[in-house]
């Protein structure tokens, strides 16, 4: 009886363990869950996807890219849009991994599967999963070419970022932005609730919001250019580092050569230079 009692957890674990063969997937969400098992794999090493190789905690190679690929393309899955639970868990992926040895496939799987559910919850048609998640399918060859009744179950986060970004206490009365058709109905309705009156720009026409347009390219050029981002930590990290300098360090010609937070000059001491952003730049002082 005892043994039966001991045996009996193991048992009741491996029933409530989500397959992860492709055989067994019956529906998106069955295929959600075996891509958590993948996730969970990739950080600890462990587990069903790591067995029978050597796996390291937090890497991601090839065969845990050919299981995000077999179990998104399961037959039961193969003609139904990739859904959001199963987007989200590849970006867990995504997130998890910090060292990649598997030639770019999964990143080319990523992009046409978020692609691929972005496009079907807009009401835009999509073929299956094996024609559009297949390395040898161009996305271009299958995915929009611009966004169109973009549908708020996709974009409605953007919404919501106002409220995070401008407490209701604190925003603003006035708005300039572009005309991305991610700004929806929605988006639209929560900035006339806050209280904001909405200014877009006309097409084509990006010097009419020429600061945050300035401030977009400066980042790209003189950051995101030159830095590989191994997830939205690591993204958040790097922009963080790099308002900083921007606001501290980096001289301004409109400023005179001084920077937002203006700094007193020194004129003695020695020269000393600081690395900022992994030697990308540097910071030019007197000690």
């Amino acid at each position: 009886m005892s043994a039966s009692l001991a045996a009996a957890p193991d048992s009741t674990s491996d029933l409530e363990q989500p397959s992860i063969e492709p055989l067994n997937i019956s529906c998106r969400d069955t295929a959600a869950l075996a891509l958590t098992v993948v996730r969970d794999g990739v950080i600890t090493g462990e587990g069903p996807t790591a067995r029978g190789r050597v796996h390291f905690s937090r890497a991601l190679d090839a065969d845990d890219a050919a299981w995000c690929a077999r179990i998104l393309t399961a037959r039961a899955v193969d003609d139904q849009p990739v859904s959001r639970a199963e987007a989200e868990a590849l970006f867990e992926i995504n997130d998890a991994a910090t060292e990649r040895s598997d030639d770019g496939r999964f990143d080319d799987l990523l992009a046409k599967a978020i692609v691929h559910h972005a496009a079907s919850a807009s009401g835009l048609p999509v073929p299956p999963r094996t024609v559009a998640l297949s390395p040898e399918t161009s996305i271009e060859s299958w995915a929009p070419g611009r966004s169109a009744n973009v549908d708020i179950e996709v974009l409605e986060w953007i919404a919501g970022q106002i409220t995070e970004v401008f407490p209701w206490d604190e925003a603003p009365t006035h708005l300039i932005r572009d005309r991305d058709t991610c700004y929806g109905g929605a988006f639209k309705r929560r900035l006339a609730a806050m209280g904001i009156r909405d200014h877009p720009i006309a097409p084509r026409s990006p010097w009419q919001n020429g600061h945050a347009e300035r401030l977009i390219g400066s980042i790209r050029r003189e950051c995101l250019d030159h830095i590989v981002i191994f997830g939205e930590g690591h993204l958040r990290q790097v922009l963080k580092a790099y308002a900083a300098y921007y606001n501290h360090v980096r001289t301004h010609l409109s400023l005179d050569k001084d920077a937002p937070l203006v700094r007193p000059i020194r004129r003695f001491g020695n020269i000393a230079t600081r690395p900022i952003l992994g030697g990308l730049h540097h910071q030019y002082c007197r000690i």
